[in-house]
């Protein structure tokens, strides 16, 4: 089919044009300046398609990012929420930890450390991760 004409001699695929020139291409009859065109068109036609499917995701990958700094913002809010639960709740121990000479920073850091070790447990690394 490929390079075949109809009745009224039109190739109806409208790739003849392109047979032709890699026969002479083949065949060493201009063939470097052929295949240089073809590059070039190729390379058009891949800058073409590159910008339209940017475009067309482009909105796309805007409500991805701002759905992520969303959720970022609220994840630092609920954690930062349940640390000062946590540190309220030990106000108590606390006060014990300062009567026994501990500094405020210290007493602060055990009263979170639990909390601390929940948020950072998923972020470990991972047993035989490291192994080659």
């Amino acid at each position: 089919m490929v390079g075949q004409q109809d009745a009224a001699g039109a190739d109806p695929v409208g790739q003849g044009d392109c047979v032709v020139r890699r026969r002479v291409a083949e065949q060493g009859l201009g063939g470097d300046l052929i295949r240089q065109q073809e590059r070039v068109v190729d390379q058009q036609v891949d800058d073409v398609i590159r910008s339209h499917v940017q475009q067309a995701i482009r909105p796309e990958a805007v409500a991805l990012s701002v759905f992520g700094a969303i959720a970022a913002l609220a994840m630092v809010v609920l954690v930062g929420q349940g640390l000062a639960q946590m540190t309220s709740r030990s106000a108590p121990d606390t006060a014990v930890l300062r009567v026994l000479g501990a500094t405020r920073g210290q007493a602060a850091l055990a009263a979170a450390l639990p909390g601390l070790i929940a948020v950072l447990a998923p972020f470990r690394p991972r047993q035989g991760a490291c192994e080659a």
